[in-house]
């Protein structure tokens, strides 16, 4: 079996305006402290300002804190896109924002098991934060 967030971002690309750093995949190295290489530093180049969530398309569920216009504006400062209203089947979302009420919900919410169904990767806002 893939990992779902692996299916989520089978396919995606470097958009073709993201500077050349992000092209070349410097800046882009592991998460801090799972290099495995033993170079586990904090000194680690981050993705070039803007591009941090280049080509994901982000939505939310449920009264996130912060609340969902101000995850939108981080998720398009970065380089996603926000998508609000309906997800249809949730083939079109790489990232699903959603709280803990919702994900205790005993009948999953439409967004939300559209997004299950597919394989997308359900996340805290403090994922995007």
């Amino acid at each position: 079996l893939t990992p779902p967030l692996v299916r989520a971002l089978q396919g995606w690309s470097i958009p073709p305006d993201a500077p050349a750093s992000a092209l070349t995949g410097a800046g882009r190295a592991a998460p801090r402290g799972f290099a495995g290489d033993g170079s586990e530093s904090e000194d680690e180049p981050e993705p070039p300002a803007g591009f941090v969530l280049a080509g994901l398309t982000v939505s939310s569920i449920g009264s996130p804190n912060p609340n969902a216009a101000e995850l939108q504006v981080l998720v398009e400062s970065n380089g996603g896109q926000w998508l609000t209203g309906s997800i249809g089947d949730g083939s079109c979302l790489n990232l699903l924002v959603a709280t803990p009420a919702e994900l205790q919900k005993k009948k999953r919410p439409a967004k939300l098991a559209a997004a299950l169904d597919k394989g997308v990767p359900v996340v805290s806002a403090d994922f995007i934060v």
